[in-house]
């Protein structure tokens, strides 16, 4: 390395700066440049990154929703008009809600609304 600036490269794809003053840490490889691989690597990242941040502002609304329903039964159930009341039965709504708090995000489907 002899003072030259060389990249320090995980096998995640994540990189540093390193010369003859900044050692290189374990499971890291030394490059002259960044490889394409490394930049594919940090792409795929931050877009599973995004995926979850989506993901998650999704099941927070959702969540949202099911208890406004859940209220909104009690209220129909004790005699309150309702005017935004969607379709499903308080059983429907609770079986939502857990499947809502388990699901594991982009890697599989989103659960269905009551119907």
């Amino acid at each position: 390395m002899k003072g030259d600036r060389m990249w320090a490269v995980k096998s995640d794809g994540s990189w540093r700066c390193v010369d003859s003053s900044i050692p290189v840490e374990p499971g890291e490889s030394v490059f002259e440049e960044i490889p394409e691989w490394a930049f594919r690597a940090a792409e795929q990242k931050l877009e599973s990154q995004e995926a979850e941040r989506v993901g998650a502002v999704w099941r927070d609304e959702e969540l949202s929703i099911i208890a406004d329903q859940l209220m909104a039964i009690e209220e129909s159930e004790a005699g309150v008009e309702v005017a935004d009341l969607l379709p499903g039965s308080r059983f429907s709504w609770l079986s939502y809600r857990s499947a809502v708090r388990k699901w594991a995000g982009a890697v599989e489907r989103k659960p269905d609304r009551p119907v």
